[in-house]
């Protein structure tokens, strides 16, 4: 019986190698050039803003405390604000409740100050430059000091004050709008709509009105002497007098003359 023998040609036991040596080839400088990319992506300056963080917590449980959002500049300069505030926790807080100032100067109570302990501070006006400085008063000695250079953010700027209308906020006396937005500027217009322009009343609300307050006679004396009464815009609702460009869109009446007494003069 005749043994036959195959072989097979050298150059096609190879071709899978090369192949595979070739497929790996390619692919590692498919992952060179990716990282290269990345590389010089990182090394690009990048200019603006980072995301707004999460709103943190409020300052206060009651009576308009304040949170905050922060975001970072990633590069060297950045237009815009790089923090934002929100009043939060708005509910009047109960009656018989403390104000907000007297929980702060409470906290120092039976507290060493200046190698002593003073058992009770109460709250107090100190320097008008310092609105949003926490000043308390001994109740036991009477002298006042700044306890800590900023109140709580959400504290009220003025220790009597009636409403939210403005509050401290990192250290700064800051205006709430009528809306309830910190630095909005929204104020109520004269028929109390928040950010309203004063039409939604049921009667104009600016109007020209009649004094007949007279003034001085133009002449001391002589027959020819008159004097004038002229209109003033008014607030109908407040009947106080405005400035009379908010009856501008009003046809002003004419003023009122009238000729004064006839006194005669001494050379006459």
């Amino acid at each position: 019986m005749t043994r036959t023998t195959i072989v097979a040609p050298l150059f096609l036991l190879l071709v899978p190698i090369v192949l595979a040596a070739n497929a790996t080839d390619t692919n590692q400088t498919d992952v060179d050039l990716t990282l290269l990319e990345a590389f010089e992506i990182e090394k690009r300056p990048f200019h603006g803003w980072s995301a707004w963080s999460e709103w943190s917590g409020c300052s206060r449980t009651c009576g308009s405390g304040v949170r905050h959002q922060l975001r970072r500049c990633l590069g060297k300069e950045c237009a815009g604000e790089s923090a934002k505030q929100q009043l939060c926790e708005t509910d009047r807080c109960p009656e018989n409740a403390a104000s907000f100032r007297q929980v702060q100067c409470s906290a120092y109570d039976n507290q060493l100050y200046r190698g002593r302990i003073f058992d009770r501070w109460i709250p107090t006006d100190g320097d008008p430059r310092e609105q949003c400085a926490l000043h308390c008063r001994s109740q036991s000695h009477g002298f006042v000091v700044k306890l800590a250079p900023k109140v709580v953010d959400g504290t009220d700027c003025s220790l009597n004050a009636t409403s939210d209308s403005a509050i401290c906020v990192d250290g700064k006396c800051l205006a709430v709008g009528c809306d309830g937005m910190i630095g909005s500027g929204r104020g109520r217009d004269e028929c109390g709509v928040c950010g309203g322009n004063g039409e939604s009343c049921g009667r104009p609300v600016f109007v020209w009105q009649e004094t007949y307050q007279f003034s001085p006679c133009d002449r001391s004396c002589g027959s020819d002497s008159w004097r004038v009464s002229v209109s003033v815009c008014m607030n109908s609702k407040t009947q106080r007098v405005v400035p009379e460009k908010f009856c501008a869109d009003k046809e002003r009446p004419r003023p009122i003359i009238e000729k004064c007494l006839h006194i005669v003069c001494p050379a006459e």
